[in-house]
């Protein structure tokens, strides 16, 4: 397992591999290099706590809601699945984003990481608890919860506003956003702020 050719058999699927996220024959190469770096039982797969030991991970705030999203249906991920989940938060090239790191699927990857109970929204709570783990113990417990509901209402009011949708549920308050409203309040994060640089 000490090539990409080992991992993937065959040139035709390389070249498939290569159309689908836009990375070279020598990025993945690169990649085949980490992943075996990763994987310390030499199994061909990672599971989340190799994936635990990238620095950058470790230090992340909300790298266990990252890791959760990732690994929400399955226990390890093979080359291909972590090539694809990389691949998904590359830089655009201009004018040439492919299927697998274009926008949407990058927020798509987002919402689905904030929607911790997999219902189809993001909630007050689920925006609390993320910003829990944002702020520590910064932030007083009631304030934080007030901040999350903040940005849920908001968020959903300005979804609404731009959509001509002048109703409010009953009582007033607003408690979780769906994707075409998160998608919205994302409007102006630009496609350099969803993106990681893991290749130099």
């Amino acid at each position: 397992m000490g090539s990409v050719s080992s991992l993937i058999p065959d040139e035709n699927q390389i070249k498939d591999i290569q159309e689908e996220t836009g990375l070279s024959k020598e990025q993945l190469q690169r990649l085949n290099s980490r992943f075996i770096a990763l994987d310390k039982q030499s199994e061909g797969s990672l599971r989340r706590e190799d994936l635990e030991r990238i620095p950058e991970l470790y230090v992340n705030p909300v790298s266990q809601f990252l890791l959760d999203a990732f690994f929400r249906d399955r226990n390890e991920i093979n080359f291909l699945e972590f090539v694809k989940f990389l691949a998904t938060f590359r830089p655009v090239d201009e004018g040439r984003p492919t299927s697998i790191n274009r926008r949407e699927a990058k927020l798509r990857f987002l919402f689905d990481m904030y929607d911790l109970d997999r219902d189809g929204v993001i909630s007050v709570d689920e925006v609390h608890r993320m910003l829990e783990e944002l702020l520590g113990r910064h932030g007083r417990p009631d304030q934080v919860l007030s901040i999350a509901r903040r940005i849920v209402h908001e968020a959903a009011l300005d979804y609404a506003a731009a959509n001509g949708v002048a109703e409010m549920p009953s009582g007033g308050q607003i408690d979780s956003i769906d994707f075409p409203a998160f998608e919205h309040a994302m409007r102006n994060v630009s496609d350099h702020q969803l993106s990681i640089c893991f290749l130099s």
